[in-house]
């Protein structure tokens, strides 16, 4: 039999500003979240009646079911992201080749990550991982690049940089004004 877990440690695995909710709940607050990522059933294991509620998403139900005829599905679940504050926002984003090239002028490189493959073998694809790079430097003829993503973030002026810093609203004269804020 396969290994459910439970709802706490299956829940540790999704990330922080992921949520499991109830549809209702859902269209009840939609202005608490940015959009759905994922469709899951609460299920229950009904050889372990002490046992408590578990989890699975839409992509392995089928699979469960068929070798777990003892499992109840009692709802449909929705993992869905939090709307977060704008100042919580992550500012970075992974963009295409294509994109970038789109959008040269906007944009501002501060990471290349690279898919790669060694030549001549039947390898999967994989991301060149920061502790393989000084091989894959010094090694470079043996690889292939199959895909190229950019780290980007939007371009800010000297100029915008230097107004945003200086017009703040919280005035740094006045200790606890600023500590508040």
């Amino acid at each position: 039999m396969i290994d459910l877990g439970d709802w706490g440690r299956l829940n540790e695995t999704i990330d922080d500003d992921l949520r499991l909710i109830y549809p209702d709940m859902y269209l009840e607050n939609e202005e608490l979240f940015d959009k759905i990522m994922a469709v899951g059933y609460l299920i229950r294991d009904l050889s372990h009646p002490d046992g408590g509620l578990d989890w699975i998403s839409s992509h392995n139900i089928n699979k469960i079911l068929l070798e777990n005829p003892r499992i109840a599905v009692l709802s449909k679940l929705l993992v869905v992201r939090l709307r977060l504050p704008w100042n919580d926002t992550n500012t970075e984003w992974l963009v295409s080749e294509q994109e970038l090239n789109e959008h040269e002028e906007e944009y501002e490189v501060l990471a290349i990550f690279l898919r790669i493959q060694r030549k001549g073998t039947n390898e999967k694809v994989k991301w060149l991982r920061q502790e393989d790079k000084q091989y894959f430097d010094e090694h470079r003829d043996e690889f292939i690049i199959v895909e190229k993503r950019y780290s980007v973030r939007w371009k800010w002026s000297e100029e915008e940089i230097s107004r945003l810093l200086n017009d703040s609203p919280v005035n740094k004269n006045d200790v606890h004004t600023y500590l508040a804020q």
